[in-house]
């Protein structure tokens, strides 16, 4: 009966100190998340943290800090050596058209500056359910580098 409870301890012990171990292993990514400063216009950074690095989780983490509507969607994302494709839904097409300009360039600068930091590309299109982006301002029809 001894036996038994020793060993019945001993696994016990064993499997706490396993379950620990892989609570370890799990790695994060932090990505900055940029957004525009309202007091000067300055980019600045949020470093938030995700367990997966992917398109869907940064477009969630700018819906978050309210840079994209919550309702809108990523429809293809692809990466090729130094550049990057985002096609979004008219969703967030018709609600980037209801800003002025500043308000588009300040959006469209915190989209671009957030996946080239994530993704280290120096490039990225954004397109509108797979046609050139166009706004009452701006056709975003070339790559576009980082907004400074």
């Amino acid at each position: 009966m001894k036996k038994k409870a020793v060993l019945l301890l001993s696994c016990s012990i064993l499997l706490a100190f396993a379950g620990c171990e892989k609570k370890e292993d799990i790695k994060t990514e932090v990505v900055n998340i940029y957004r525009l400063d309202p007091d000067n216009g300055v980019y600045i950074t949020e470093a938030k943290e995700c367990q997966t690095l992917n398109e869907t989780v940064l477009w969630e983490l700018l819906k978050e800090n309210e840079i994209v509507p919550t309702d809108s969607e990523i429809l293809s994302f692809q990466v090729s050596r130094d550049k990057l494709e985002l096609d979004t839904d008219t969703v967030f097409g018709d609600w980037l058209r209801s800003f002025g300009t500043a308000g588009e360039r300040e959006i469209v600068g915190c989209i671009v500056n957030t996946y080239l930091d994530a993704y280290k590309a120096e490039e990225i299109k954004i397109t509108e359910e797979g046609q050139t982006l166009t706004t009452g301002h701006v056709e975003y029809a070339e790559y576009l580098r980082k907004f400074e």
